[in-house]
C-alpha cells in the first residue's frame, strides 16, 4: 500500500539523519542527559517601619560550579544597591516610612553541579592548613567544658584523666591513638547526626544548647560538629543558604558546616546526612554564622523563598564555546522553543486513544490546547478558565441559536466574546497579583469557540448526558496531554533530536491506516463475541 510505502520512507529518512548527526558529531549525538535549573525567586514584603530604614539581605553570588544568569530586581519605591563581600553577596534596600508598603523581589536562574571532595585517609595534623575559624564563640563555643568531655567521649579519651589543655594537645593524643583529622571529622558527623535528634522547634540553636537538650535542627547540629572541630584545632566554619527545589514559597532557610581538610573546605550537614557532598540543590548564600537578613528597629517584614525546579536539555546549559558549533538548528536554542512544539506527541496519542481505543473527544487538537493551558497557568486556573467559558459560551450560543443566525457570523460573534471572556478573566487575575503572560494567551479562541459550539449542539441534539459525557472523554484527553506535554523527554528528544518529528508523522500514518474494531467497542460487544465464537 501507498500509505505503508511512504511509512518507511518516513522512518529511513529519520533514521538517515540520525545516522549523519552520530557521524559527524560523535558521541555529542547521543548526549541526552537533562540538566537542572531553578528558577529562584526571594522576596521580602516590608509592611510599616519607625521611620527611615534600611534592609540588607544575602542574595546569590557566582561561584564554584555554580551560574547565576537572568537576574532580575524589583523594589517600588525604595533605593537598592548589590554589595559583594567575604561573606557573601548582599542586597540592600533603604527607604522611608512613607514609601511603604512595598516588596522586594529577587529573581534568578540557578544552575549548579554537585560537588563530592576524595577525603585523604592519611591526612595528618601537622598537614592542617588553615587558621581561620577556630575561635569559640557565643554560638559556637568550642573551649566550653561540656564540649570538651562530647569530644573526649567521642575519641575514647579515658574518663580519668585530666582533659588535654590546647587543641594541640589533643592532637597529640589522638596521633598516638591513629586518629586523623578526616576520622575526627567523620566521627564528629556520625554523632551530631544520631545522636542529636531533629528538632520538633524552630529557631536558632547554639552548640552548647543542642548538646544539653540532645535534639535541634539544622542550625544546632551543624554548630555543635563545628565546635567539636574547632576544639581540637580543626577548622570549621558555618555555611547558610537555601534547599532548592520547592515550588511554593517557604521561610525555612537552612545551614550547614564546613571543615577545613587539608587545602580544601568540605561540607557536612549532620541533619540530611550529607558527607564530603554538597549536593546540586544546596545553594549558599553567606559564609559565616551570619543572620540572613539584617535591619533597622522598628521594621516590620515577612520574607520567603521559591525554587521550582525544571529539566532541561543539556545543550541550553553551555557556553557558546562549549556548544562548539553545535545548536544551529533554531529549534534547538532557547529562544525559539516552546511547550506548543511538543504537541505532536500529545497529538500522537490523542489519535491513538480515538482511533484504536475509542475515546472520543471535542475536537482532536483542542484537548492538546487544554493540556497546554495547564502548562502555562496551572491546573487551577486552567480549570476556572474552561468552565467559566463553557457556562457563559454555552448561554451565548443558545441566545445566539433563539436569535437564528448563520452559522459563520454566529461562530464569529462567539470567538468574540470568549475573547471578551478572556480578557475579563486575565485582568482579574492580574488584580490579585497573577500573571498569566503571553503563553497563556496562545491558547486559541477559535477552539475554545468550536467546543463550545460542539458541546452546544451535542445537548441540543443528543441530550445533557451526551454532551457531559462528550465533556468528560476530552478532559480526560486534556488531562493526559498536559502531563505528556510536562514530562521533559519529550523536550529533549525535540531539542536534541529534531527529525523525532518525523517518526511521529510515520506513526500518525500507520494508526490513520487501522480499521479494525476500537477495544471500546470489542468490550461493548464482549457478549456478543462469546456465542459467535461457541
Amino acid at each position: 500500500m501507498l500509505a505503508t510505502r511512504i511509512y518507511w520512507i518516513l522512518m529511513a529518512l529519520a533514521a538517515g539523519i540520525f545516522g549523519w548527526r552520530v557521524l559527524s558529531e560523535g558521541r555529542e549525538a547521543l548526549r541526552i542527559t537533562p540538566a537542572s535549573e531553578y528558577e529562584f525567586e526571594q522576596t521580602v514584603d516590608i509592611g510599616a517601619a519607625a521611620g527611615d530604614f534600611s534592609l540588607e539581605m544575602f542574595v546569590p553570588g557566582p561561584g564554584s560550579r555554580l551560574k547565576v544568569q537572568n537576574e532580575s530586581l524589583s523594589a517600588g519605591k525604595l533605593q537598592l544597591r548589590v554589595e559583594s563581600g567575604d561573606s557573601g553577596r548582599r542586597l540592600v534596600a533603604t527607604g522611608r516610612r512613607g514609601d511603604l508598603p512595598e516588596t522586594i523581589v529577587y529573581r534568578a536562574t540557578i544552575r549548579r553541579r554537585s560537588v563530592s571532595f576524595q577525603l585523604p585517609e592519611d591526612l595528618r595534623w601537622k598537614d592542617l592548613l588553615s587558621q581561620d575559624s577556630l575561635d569559640s564563640t557565643k554560638w559556637i563555643p568550642s573551649g566550653h567544658r561540656e564540649i570538651q568531655l562530647a569530644t573526649a567521649r567521642l575519641v575514647g579519651y579515658p574518663p580519668d584523666r585530666d582533659l588535654p589543655p590546647s587543641p594541640h594537645a589533643w592532637q597529640e593524643w589522638m596521633e598516638s591513638q591513629g586518629i586523623g583529622p578526616v576520622d575526627f571529622a567523620r566521627r564528629a558527623f556520625v554523632y551530631c547526626r544520631d545522636e542529636i535528634q531533629p528538632a520538633a522547634f524552630s529557631g536558632s540553636t547554639d552548640a552548647l544548647t543542642a548538646l544539653r537538650l540532645g535534639e535541634s535542627s539544622c542550625g544546632g547540629k551543624s554548630r555543635l560538629m563545628a565546635a567539636m572541630c574547632r576544639s581540637v584545632g580543626i577548622p570549621a566554619r558555618m555555611l547558610g543558604g537555601v534547599i532548592m527545589g520547592q515550588a511554593k514559597k517557604k521561610r525555612t532557610s537552612h545551614v550547614w558546616v564546613e571543615v577545613g581538610l587539608g587545602d580544601q573546605w568540605v561540607p557536612y550537614d549532620p541533619l540530611n546526612d550529607h558527607q564530603a557532598v554538597l549536593p546540586a540543590h544546596y545553594l549558599t548564600l553567606y559564609v559565616g554564622d551570619l543572620p540572613l537578613i539584617r535591619h533597622s528597629r522598628g521594621l516590620a517584614f515577612d520574607y520567603g523563598f521559591r525554587a521550582p525546579v525544571e529539566r532541561v536539555p543539556m545543550a541550553w546549559t553551555l557556553t557558546p564555546d562549549e556548544q562548539d558549533g553545535r545548536g544551529a538548528v533554531p529549534l534547538l536554542q532557547r529562544r525559539h522553543f516552546s511547550v506548543i512544539l511538543l504537541a505532536p506527541f500529545a497529538l500522537l496519542f490523542t489519535l491513538f486513544v480515538r482511533q484504536v481505543i475509542g475515546i472520543d473527544g471535542i475536537g482532536v487538537f483542542f484537548p492538546v490546547l487544554l493540556g497546554f493551558c495547564v502548562t502555562q497557568i496551572g491546573w487551577t486556573l486552567s480549570g476556572i478558565l474552561l468552565a467559566g467559558t463553557l457556562v457563559f459560551g454555552v448561554l451565548m450560543r443558545l441566545l445566539l441559536y433563539r436569535i437564528n443566525l448563520l452559522r459563520v457570523p454566529r461562530a464569529g460573534i462567539l470567538i468574540t466574546f470568549i475573547l471578551v471572556l478572556l480578557l475579563a478573566f486575565t485582568i482579574s487575575l492580574e488584580r490579585f497579583g497573577v500573571a498569566m503572560g503571553k503563553g497563556a494567551l496562545i491558547l486559541p479562541i477559535a477552539a475554545l469557540a468550536m467546543a463550545v459550539e460542539r458541546f452546544t449542539n451535542e445537548a441540543l441534539d443528543g441530550g445533557a448526558a451526551k454532551a457531559a459525557k462528550l465533556l468528560g472523554e476530552t478532559l480526560i484527553l486534556a488531562v493526559i496531554s498536559a502531563l505528556l506535554l510536562m514530562q521533559p523527554l519529550f523536550k529533549l528528544l525535540t531539542v536534541m533530536y529534531p527529525e523525532i518529528l518525523i517518526v511521529v508523522i510515520a506513526e500518525m500514518l500507520m494508526i490513520g491506516q487501522y480499521r479494525g474494531l476500537r477495544l471500546r467497542e470489542l468490550w461493548r460487544f464482549r457478549a456478543l463475541r462469546k456465542v459467535t465464537s461457541s
